[in-house]
């Protein structure tokens, strides 16, 4: 049997690190299973180098049907012989990575992570500065013309809520983990069947919303992007009902949580709008015309439905697509009802596949760029979440930050001096919010939260904010959460900016949502949901439910206010706001907890050192079974 044993010598240095610590004894990467076997073939190949010949070149099996080529039949779990995850391990590993003999052309384990988190829109940009030695610039607003998805996942919150409420009284922190591993794997292979179609049609998914995705489609003409873009969304509905089918029937989702897709398409100028730089965070964002034309489609489409405006359907006219209107009973609040709106059923003629995606030759790009002294890679790390990066840093796996943990969520609503949405066409509009996204990363870098989403619709311009990710955890998040809002709400304030502020802590599942494609860390939850609810009733204003009221008491004043009523809940809630005029610190903030100390768990760590010194004295002792005291 050949020896595998210098494996670790294929690897870089932080994964070294990481091995050595365990952290991948735990949760091995495909692409560590890649190189395994790859290392094995290469011991085989020296000891008998005739059995090389008879294997098919590289790049003939990273192609063949063997290594789990996608078919447009493929099903959940290999239902028809090829898993999820080998077609996503194919897709990645076939396009982004070379041989680790082949030299210098791969990209570093870093590289490779950190453009799983940034949208190809950016890399290209990064990388064109880098050739032309120029610093990444922020802020930067381009109009580029170009088709919108906007693919919603209905029924993602109520599975998250289930999860959570099924979970979270249990005793052990094991059970918040295996909870969120099962809604990781359930709510992934529909992300990530999702994300591969997209890279096939030449997408970029530029932004995550928790159960939906923002995908622009650029190409030589709107017309190829608008048809491409309905394309994609026709398969993704086909294909991502074949998959929750076969979870069904697989009896994957055991809480009996119904999930289903509906898309909205639009097309049109959209605005590419990068803000932040400072504190190692950046965030990019898009907004205009096609993204408003999305959301009010996808907000007309049930479940199962893709719907796109009048401006898509004339694009797509060559493709002879077949649709219906839809009924003006079906019109909701805010919708453009000059606008008109088909349901999409058919495309008679697809549009051509491109000979590469936009992707790949974006990371063929990146390899060959001269990326010495790092540029690039620093560039993508701003839209890594600090949790993500740490865990790089130290030598961890990123999925050693997937499980179930209690977080303080804050959304916040930028609002023009008006309390009106902000009007992006305008060019100072781009300066100001860079000005208030810099005073919240200020804030935030103060109280060590972090921004988890940023988004701009017809409804304005909202951040998500955590309090309590992995390697940024407190036992006073709420404290922070709330006197950071009051703060935040004062520095907005005196740039002539309103703001409404809605602060919830509850039980969330974090984790890595995504593929190997394109990802984001993020938090999901009942606690996410009435953040958000409570952002749009806070006019002007901060609300906090119940649980960062109580936890907050002796460090802030708080009003009672009625209860309300909020979207997607039954029962009123009831809310406080904080008396933003009156505050009072009795006492210093609490460290990081994510360190050497484990808070609440002193019993356990004594009884496992007891465990440890009675083992390893026992072992010094001459062998097994000689159990000797911790002085011998």
């Amino acid at each position: 049997m050949p020896s595998i044993v210098g494996l670790t010598d294929w690897l870089t240095d932080n994964e070294r690190v990481g091995w050595r610590r365990g952290a991948y004894h735990k949760t091995l990467t495909d692409k560590h299973l890649v190189l395994l076997c790859r290392k094995y073939a290469a011991d085989l190949e020296k000891l008998n180098p005739e059995w090389a010949k008879s294997l098919p070149p590289p790049g003939e099996a990273a192609n063949s049907k063997e290594y789990g080529a996608a078919s447009n039949s493929d099903q959940f779990g290999g239902v028809d012989g090829n898993a999820s995850g080998e077609e996503d391990m194919k897709n990645n590993y076939r396009d982004e990575d070379e041989d680790p003999r082949g030299g210098g052309s791969e990209l570093s384990e870093e590289t490779h992570l950190f453009a799983k988190f940034t949208c190809t829109y950016k890399i290209w940009d990064f990388i064109n500065r880098e050739n032309q030695g120029l610093e990444p610039e922020f802020p930067q607003n381009e109009l580029v013309p170009a088709a919108l998805v906007f693919s919603d996942l209905s029924g993602f919150s109520k599975l998250c809520e289930a999860y959570v409420a099924k979970y979270a009284g249990e005793a052990s922190q094991m059970s918040m983990s295996q909870a969120a591993e099962k809604l990781n794997v359930v709510v992934n292979s529909v992300f990530a069947l999702q994300i591969r179609l997209v890279d096939q049609y030449n997408g970029d998914v530029v932004n995550f919303a928790g159960d939906a995705m923002f995908v622009v489609f650029r190409d030589e003409s709107l017309s190829v992007a608008a048809a491409r873009a309905v394309a994609c969304s026709l398969d993704m509905l086909e294909e991502t009902q074949k998959r929750l089918k076969a979870m069904e029937e697989m009896g994957m989702d055991a809480l009996d949580t119904q999930l289903f897709l509906h898309i909205g398409i639009g097309a049109g100028n959209i605005r590419c709008m990068t803000f932040g730089g400072s504190f190692d965070k950046a965030e990019f964002v898009v907004a205009g015309p096609a993204l408003t034309e999305a959301k009010d489609c996808g907000e007309l489409a049930k479940c199962g439905e893709a719907i796109l405006s009048e401006t898509v359907l004339q694009l797509i006219q060559p493709t002879k697509p077949m649709t219906r209107a839809v009924p003006r009973e079906r019109m909701v609040d805010g919708v453009n009802l000059e606008l008109g709106y088909f349901i999409i059923d058919e495309m008679q003629i697809r549009p051509p596949m491109p000979a590469q995606t936009m992707r790949s030759a974006t990371l063929q790009a990146l390899r060959q760029c001269d990326n010495s002294l790092g540029a690039v890679e620093e560039a993508m790390r701003r839209f890594v979440p600090h949790s993500i990066s740490a865990c790089v840093d130290s030598g961890q796996s990123p999925k050693e930050a997937e499980e179930g943990r209690r977080v303080t969520i804050m959304f916040i609503r930028l609002l023009d001096i008006d309390c009106e949405p902000f009007d992006y066409s305008k060019s100072e509009t781009v300066n100001l919010i860079q000005r208030c996204i810099l005073e919240i990363y200020g804030l935030l870098h103060r109280y060590e939260g972090t921004v988890s989403r940023f988004q701009i619709d017809d409804k304005g311009t909202v951040l998500k904010i955590v309090f309590g990710f992995p390697m940024m955890a407190h036992e006073d998040d709420p404290v922070r959460a709330v006197h950071c809002a009051i703060e935040i709400r004062k520095a907005l304030k005196a740039i002539q900016v309103q703001s409404c502020v809605g602060i919830a802590t509850g039980t969330t599942m974090c984790g890595l949502v995504g593929n190997e494609v394109r990802m984001e860390y993020t938090a999901v939850g009942s606690a996410v949901i009435l953040a958000a609810r409570l952002m749009q009733n806070a006019n002007c204003s901060i609300l906090v439910n119940a649980e960062t009221m109580k936890m907050s008491s002796g460090s802030a004043v708080f009003e009672k206010i009625c209860s309300i009523k909020v979207k997607g809940r039954d029962a009123k809630v009831p809310v406080w706001r904080p008396v933003e005029t009156e505050r009072r610190m009795t006492k210093k903030l609490a460290p990081i907890r994510d360190g050497s100390h484990v808070l609440g768990r002193e019993e356990e760590l004594d009884h496992l050192k007891a465990s440890m010194d009675q083992y390893i004295g026992g072992w010094g002792g001459g062998g097994r079974g000689r159990g000797r005291g911790r002085g011998s």
